[in-house]
């Protein structure tokens, strides 16, 4: 009778199949098989000694002002598919080896050869740009932000123009986990890419969609001149998709609707002067499911309608469950908008705000949806009056804070004894309301310095640092060539 082996894992199999499989493996998957075993990597070492060259070459993509970087990548993945699996990190900055065009913005740049590409790599792209599903000619739309004399796509790609090529190449790269992308106003093909993405996950979400990996997304504008439109289905309905940050962004709610059962994984939100109205920010919100950091930095001059009592009241509406981190630097005024009090935060261990975001000032009140007593109507500060005493640590945060970062404005009516009072309460609270309390700041770097040190000494005694709460930037700066 013949004694027939089973294979019962897989050390047992032939080394031939263990590098088959390691050759059609995804490079990730690759590596991890070699290292099951030292007869598997010695099988398995050319077939990893070569994912780790392209790996080196491929993993990050960073665009050079001495380089045709997209073209030169659309190239390679065109020849060798397998080559856009590497790819793992996009950093598209202001630094390009391009120039303007008053037709087709920016376009190949001449310095290092021809501003048009070969004839055979533009029947190339052609053919690439008419089969992604991305790409369709759009109708006109109203807000949407490109010239009129600037939207054929073939006619783009003919005379050199960056933006297609970029929204070509990307959705290629299926293992791509971080996106960084610096727009100098020619981005329309790009956004609209992104937008078709998202589009094609809310009408049929499936594997074989691009930016399955796609953890993190940085969009910002280099000059400040223009403004990136950036659609909600985009930022939304990525399923890997934890942080997005953005600088000088639009968010259009392109006909988005506000959810009934969250389903964005988003962790982190980071936008620096962008253009975020109340309604637009409760769509946004509503859509993601645990929300840790919000971040809006806008001290320069914003078209924004949406100031900071107003992104708290919609921030506890949807998630005052999840959100730890809160950072709020704005030089608006708050105008007739009502008090809502961090203390609607269950899990808040980070806070930086405005003085005046926090306390009542004249005929304001404090929104009954915060669900606080009676005796907060006598937290009111008046001109006449010392603006301390409307600050009621035990009042206004949760037990939960650890860090909190008061700014004061240069116009602010509140003294050096001011500052001192309210940073006294504070210590002072670290007994009963404000247990986990480690770090606390108020700008008095210019007031008394003896008087400063000895409040850090007691604030040492109590465990507690006086420092400031640092801003995460949204982008890098970069020289322009």
């Amino acid at each position: 009778m013949t004694t027939i082996k089973t294979m019962t894992s897989f050390s047992d199999f032939p080394a031939e199949l263990k590098l088959y499989i390691s050759e059609i493996s995804e490079p990730r998957d690759s590596f991890s098989l070699a290292f099951t075993s030292k007869h598997t990597w010695q099988v398995c070492e050319s077939i990893i000694r070569n994912h780790k060259v392209l790996h080196d070459k491929y993993g990050v993509i960073c665009t050079d002002g001495a380089k045709h970087t997209f073209w030169d990548l659309l190239n390679d993945v065109l020849e060798k598919p397998h080559v856009a699996n590497y790819v793992i990190k996009v950093q598209i900055s202001s630094t390009r080896c391009t120039m303007y065009h008053p037709d087709n913005g920016y376009t190949r740049h001449a310095a290092i050869g021809f501003m048009e590409s070969p004839p055979e790599d533009i029947l190339q792209y052609l053919d690439a740009a008419q089969r992604s599903p991305f790409l369709r000619q759009p109708p006109r739309r109203k807000g949407w932000y490109f010239r009129a004399d600037g939207d054929d796509l073939n006619r783009q790609i003919i005379e050199g123009a960056e933006s297609p090529i970029i929204a070509i190449v990307l959705p290629l790269l299926r293992n791509l986990r971080e996106l960084l992308y610096v727009s100098r106003g020619d981005d329309f093909w790009f956004m609209y890419a992104l937008m078709q993405v998202g589009e094609a996950y809310k009408n049929n979400p499936s594997s074989d969609l691009p930016f399955q990996n796609l953890k993190g997304v940085t969009i910002s504008e280099y000059a400040g001149l223009y403004c990136v439109d950036c659609k909600l289905s985009f930022i939304l309905r990525l399923p890997a998709l934890e942080w997005f940050k953005g600088s000088m962004i639009i968010v259009d709610k392109d006909d988005f609707q506000r959810a009934q059962t969250p389903t964005s994984n988003l962790k982190r939100l980071i936008f620096t002067n962008s253009n975020l109205d109340s309604e637009t920010l409760g769509l946004l919100l509503s859509n993601i499911k645990n929300l840790k950091i919000f971040q809006y930095d806008y001290r320069a001059e914003s078209e924004t309608s949406c100031n900071a009592r107003e992104m708290i009241a919609v921030l506890q509406r949807y998630c005052s469950h999840s959100l730890e981190r809160l950072l709020l630097i704005s030089e608006d005024e708050p105008g007739s908008h009502p008090v809502h009090l961090p203390s609607g935060f269950k899990c808040l261990k980070t806070l930086r705000c405005n003085f005046r975001d926090l306390v009542l000032r004249g005929d304001e009140h404090i929104d009954e949806g915060d669900n606080v007593a009676d005796e907060q109507s006598d937290f009111k500060a008046e001109k006449d009056v010392d603006s301390s005493l409307a600050f009621d640590p035990n009042i206004f945060f949760p037990p939960s804070l650890e860090h909190l970062h008061i700014d004061v404005h240069d116009n602010s009516t509140l003294s050096k004894t001011d500052k001192f009072n309210m940073l006294d309460r504070l210590l002072a609270s670290k007994k009963d309301a404000l247990p986990n309390l480690e770090q606390v700041y108020v700008d008095v770097a210019h007031e008394s310095a003896e008087q400063l040190a000895v409040f850090k000494a007691k604030a040492a005694e109590r465990r507690i640092q006086f420092e400031p709460v640092q801003l995460e930037k949204t982008t890098r700066r970069h020289t322009p060539r």
